[in-house]
């Protein structure tokens, strides 16, 4: 009954990310504003603001790296930060990748540039690398989706975002990878992985159901 008729000097404020989740009732008594994810730009300027007041030490490469995996959330970038910066002293971006459990770009992009040029050797020796360095590889293929979901956009001249989101020196690199594997392999790429991925519940080896992608990408390549 409140919610239906508040008294005039309420101001009634709901937050959701499950919006269809809201009763028809309270919909049609209010005005809806949808926020969009942050970009990674808006995030690193908010994280240079609070480093910069905090007087902490820490590089522009790490702040990069921080908003790119807090996925446009301002809050997940804050305690991101902090866990960073709560490890003592002056952090490498190594560190900070191992902190993050972050998968470096470079990696993906050479396992995905080794996949289109049929190196089969090459390919599995990043996974291996991947395997023994201790990463998650579940972590990893939703890495992997997520470039070549970039890949597929740019390849139908929905590029533009991308180079907002990840940055030209990224973007520059997926296009020129872009242009390697044709729309049929890739769309044959993102089922081999998909599979993959269904597959992991099922492995007592992680890394088998990534190397076994990895092949069957490279015999249709």
């Amino acid at each position: 009954k409140t919610l239906e008729e508040p008294p005039a000097h309420v101001l009634f404020i709901l937050a959701t990310t499950e919006v269809h989740k809201l009763p028809q009732t309270i919909l049609s008594r209010v005005q809806r504003f949808d926020f969009k994810m942050a970009t990674n730009d808006e995030i690193k300027l908010a994280l240079k603001n609070i480093v910069e007041k905090e007087k902490i030490k820490i590089s522009d490469n790490i702040l990069s790296l921080i908003a790119e995996v807090s996925e446009g959330s301002f809050r997940d970038a804050v305690k991101n930060l902090d866990q960073v910066a709560g490890s003592g002293g002056e952090i490498t971006l190594e560190q900070a990748q191992s902190i993050l459990k972050a998968n470096d770009f470079s990696e993906i992009m050479g396992l995905l540039g080794s996949v289109a040029d049929r190196a089969a050797k090459s390919h599995l020796n990043w996974v291996t690398y991947i395997n023994e360095k201790g990463a998650n590889i579940k972590e990893f293929i939703n890495s992997i989706f997520k470039t070549l979901r970039h890949l597929l956009l740019i390849q139908n001249g929905a590029g533009e975002g991308i180079k907002v989101e990840v940055g030209t020196t990224k973007w520059e690199a997926l296009e020129a990878l872009s242009k390697k594997i044709t729309a049929e392999k890739l769309i044959v790429y993102i089922e081999n992985f998909q599979k993959s991925l269904e597959q992991l519940k099922y492995t007592t080896i992680p890394s088998l159901p990534l190397e076994v992608a990895v092949v069957k990408s490279i015999q249709f390549s």
